[in-house]
This record gives structure tokens, C-alpha cells and sequence, in this order.
């Protein structure tokens, strides 16, 4: 085989088929993940979710991430997945959450397309970050 990019698309096009039947028979979603590759070998993350349906892989994957991240975010819960939220007018999903991505770590999804915002615009959102109103009195001297 030679590995290249050209090969490895193909490669991951068949690994999903070949993978087809494993999914059916266990109630999974297998997803290969990164391909890293030199010229005679190439290495590959395999990601193994439950669920049977897309929805049910959706909701498995953000119960997993509110069980790994939920404490950097503690205002995120399971209705934010189910229902949504109102966001600037919009009605949104949070669907994820990118831990590594300091500025951008919330990934929600709006009219089936995905996106990123910060945490602190979510928090605003919610109601939880209200702008803080400072009065200062003039003073006569």
C-alpha cells in the first residue's frame, strides 16, 4: 500500500463500511478519528460511542462532556442539549464542548450548523452575567 493522503481518504471509506455490521450488531458508532502517517506506516484514533440513532450518539457524547467538563461550566446542563436556549434572538443547541480552546469553548448548534462561543456570552445569555452598573456621585469641592 502506499500511504498518502490520497490512499488514507480512501482507507477511511472503507473502513466505514467494513465497520457497518459491528455497528448494527452492538448498538455503536465507530468513528475514525485523526490519521497521522510516515511512509511506511500510519496510525488512527478510534472512537467508539453508544447509541443506535444519530440522537441518541448526539446525547450520549454531551452527557460524557458534562461529566468530564460540567464543573468548568456549571451553568450548562442537560436541558440546554434538550431544549436549547434563546441566544441574541436565536434559538440554540449546546451540543459540546472544546476544553482545549480557552477563548471559544462552547460549541452549539443553530438551524444544523454548528458553532463556537465563549463561555461568557453563554453565561450572558442565562441571565447569569448581568453587566454591573457602577454610580459614581459628583462631589462639589
Amino acid at each position: 500500500m502506499d500511504i498518502n493522503k490520497q490512499t488514507l481518504k480512501q482507507f477511511r471509506v472503507s473502513f466505514a463500511k467494513a465497520v457497518m455490521s459491528l455497528e448494527e450488531e452492538y448498538e455503536v458508532k465507530v468513528n475514525m478519528r485523526n490519521i497521522s502517517f510516515g511512509d511506511v506506516s500510519f496510525t488512527a484514533k478510534v472512537e467508539v460511542t453508544n447509541g443506535a440513532n444519530p440522537e441518541e450518539v448526539a446525547r450520549n457524547s454531551f452527557e460524557q462532556d458534562l461529566k468530564n467538563y460540567g464543573t468548568w461550566f456549571p451553568e450548562i446542563t442537560m436541558e440546554h442539549f434538550e431544549k436549547g436556549l434563546s441566544y441574541y434572538g436565536n434559538q440554540i443547541k449546546i451540543v459540546g464542548f472544546k476544553p482545549r480552546s480557552p477563548k471559544y469553548p462552547i460549541i452549539y448548534k443553530q438551524n444544523g450548523r454548528r458553532f463556537k462561543t465563549s463561555y461568557e456570552s453563554i453565561k450572558t445569555a442565562l441571565g447569569v452575567n448581568k453587566p454591573t452598573v457602577i454610580k459614581v456621585k459628583a462631589t462639589k469641592k
